[in-house]
């Protein structure tokens, strides 16, 4: 059987405390059921509103690549348009890399790269994703071993945020459980 690794990477800062990591136990099997359903149907789709313990809701979005990779982005608003997304940035990433194409995996990456790597754009009305991470950075996921779930929690106000730790989680597992890969562990 393959087995998958996940990791969590924060760029700008940790949270707090520990079990934030990876969200809350109880609720990520129902998410998780939920993503695998709509990964089912479709090749990209946006998650409902997760909210749990009363915080605000963050919202995901799913596309899968050549259906071995899959590429996911969080943020604590529902995008409508790219324009808006551009304009209020990305919270998180979830990076779906199996291993089993190459090509697939790297088109992943060059999607993160291109959000946060690429210089601020800045016009009169709004300026591009706020955070960035180093090229380095992005060369350290190219060499992580493989299959793994990424999480990268970009903006430091979202890492002590369980709803969008929740989300991520389930995101990861959801995909990885319907490619039939068990979770390694620590």
């Amino acid at each position: 059987m393959v087995r998958f690794r996940t990791l969590e990477l924060y760029p700008h800062g940790y949270p707090k405390k520990r079990n934030q990591m990876i969200g809350i136990a109880d609720a990520v099997p129902h998410f998780a059921n939920l993503f695998k359903d709509a990964m089912l149907k479709e090749e990209r789709f946006r998650t409902p509103g997760i909210t749990v313990e009363g915080q605000k809701p963050v919202f995901g979005y799913f596309e899968r690549i050549d259906h071995t990779a899959g590429f996911g982005t969080w943020a604590r608003y529902q995008s409508n348009d790219l324009v808006e997304t551009l304009r209020r940035g990305i919270d998180a990433f979830t990076l779906l890399l199996s291993g089993a194409s190459d090509a697939a995996d790297d088109q992943v990456i060059k999607k993160l790269e291109e959000l946060v790597v690429t210089p601020t754009l800045k016009t009169s009305s709004f300026t591009t994703q706020d955070y960035k991470i180093q090229p380095e950075f992005v060369d350290r996921i190219r060499a992580e071993r493989r299959p793994v779930g990424l999480n990268i929690y970009l903006r430091p106000s979202v890492v002590d945020e369980t709803a969008i730790t929740t989300g991520t989680t389930a995101m990861v597992a959801a995909f990885f459980t319907l490619m039939g890969a068990e979770y390694e562990g620590e």
